[in-house]
C-alpha cells in the first residue's frame, strides 16, 4: 500500500525531526487555505464562482438566521452591477466571501423578494438572472444621454424656434 511505504520512510526520521515535519505542514494547511479563500474572493469579483470539492471532514455547516443573505446579496451585485446572477453563483459567493451556507432555493426566493422591492431587475438577456436595478427601478445600464432636462428632444421656445439648432 503506498501510504505504508511513506509511513516508512517518516519513521526513519527522529521525533525531533517529526515535529519539525508535523509544523511545517500544518503551516502549509495554513497558508493554503488563506490562499484559497483571497482566491475565492478575487473569483467572486471577477464574477466567478469557484468550484467546490467534497468537503471531507469539514466542520458542520451552521444555518445562516432569516434574511441574513439580503443586504450580502445586494453588495454582491453592487460589486459587479453588470454581471447577471443566477441563484447557485450567488449562493457561491455567499460562501466564500461570508461563509453563508443558504441553500440555492432560499437564495432565489431572497433575489425574488428584491426583485419585487425593484432592488433588482431582470436583464432581457437572461431569464433566469438578476441585476442590480437602477434607482428608477429600471436595470442599471449606461446612461444613454438625455439632456439636463431628461428628454432627448431638443426644446421649443415660446417663440416656437428651437433652442440649441
Amino acid at each position: 500500500m503506498p501510504g505504508d511505504l511513506f509511513l516508512e520512510l517518516l519513521l526513519k526520521h527522529s521525533a525531533a525531526r517529526l515535529r519539525e515535519l508535523y509544523a511545517e505542514a500544518d503551516e502549509k494547511v495554513t497558508q493554503g487555505q488563506l490562499e484559497k479563500r483571497y482566491i475565492g474572493k478575487a473569483l467572486a469579483i471577477k464574477g466567478g464562482a469557484a468550484t467546490q470539492p467534497a468537503r471531507v471532514n469539514a466542520r458542520p455547516k451552521t444555518s445562516a438566521k432569516p434574511g441574513a443573505a439580503r443586504e450580502p446579496i445586494i453588495e454582491i451585485a453592487q460589486s459587479d452591477a453588470e454581471h447577471a446572477w443566477l441563484p447557485s453563483e450567488m449562493r457561491n459567493v455567499l460562501q466564500d466571501r461570508y461563509g453563508l451556507d443558504i441553500p440555492t432555493g432560499t437564495i432565489r426566493a431572497a433575489m425574488k423578494r428584491l426583485l419585487d422591492e425593484k432592488v433588482l431587475a431582470r436583464p432581457t438577456d437572461s431569464p433566469n438572472g438578476f441585476k442590480l436595478a437602477s434607482r428608477s427601478g429600471s436595470l442599471a445600464e449606461p446612461d444613454a444621454g438625455p439632456t439636463d432636462n431628461a428628454t432627448t428632444e431638443p426644446l421649443s421656445t415660446a417663440t416656437g424656434s428651437q433652442e440649441g439648432t
